[in-house]
């Protein structure tokens, strides 16, 4: 018999955990599940939630610093680059080839595309019958009136 398995998030649990951060974290309890190791699969769930959550952390003060320290250095080197360029004596381009051609000296006798090679590639797309079944995802609002959203995994 299978267990099915629920995540429902509100605030701002339902920016951080999206559907995809659910599903991964679905595919790694599943195993848990599926030997009807319960406490296994809570640790799993709040190893992987807190793994997630790490990633959200604010930025330490050092790291605040380098977006400042890096268009800085970018901004110095726009300036010097502007300068150089500055200095150049560049060609105007020209937008056609007609002055390069000299007068009756070329004559298109015959206008023709040809198509020449194809290319093909072609790949199996496996499928992994082993996986339980997907999960649906949806959203709700409770008694209070707080928005919730959910998903829910066949193990």
């Amino acid at each position: 018999m299978l267990n099915t398995v629920f995540f429902v998030k509100t605030g701002s649990g339902e920016r951080i955990f999206d559907a995809d951060t659910d599903d991964e974290i679905a595919e790694q309890i599943r195993p848990y599940m599926r030997q009807k190791n319960y406490g296994g699969a809570i640790a799993k769930y709040v190893l992987e939630v807190e793994n997630r959550l790490e990633y959200k952390k604010p930025i330490n003060r050092a790291n605040r610093m380098l977006p400042i320290f890096l268009g800085g250095g970018l901004l110095i080197g726009a300036i010097v680059a502007l300068s150089f360029k500055s200095q150049m004596k560049t060609v105007r381009r020209k937008a056609g080839a007609s002055s390069y051609i000299r007068d009756g000296s070329f004559h298109l006798s015959r206008q023709q595309d040809i198509y020449l090679y194809t290319t093909t590639t072609r790949r199996r797309i496996q499928t992994d019958n082993n996986r339980g079944g997907g999960g649906g995802h949806g959203s709700f609002t409770g008694g209070s009136g707080t928005h919730h959203t959910s998903s829910s995994y066949k193990m």
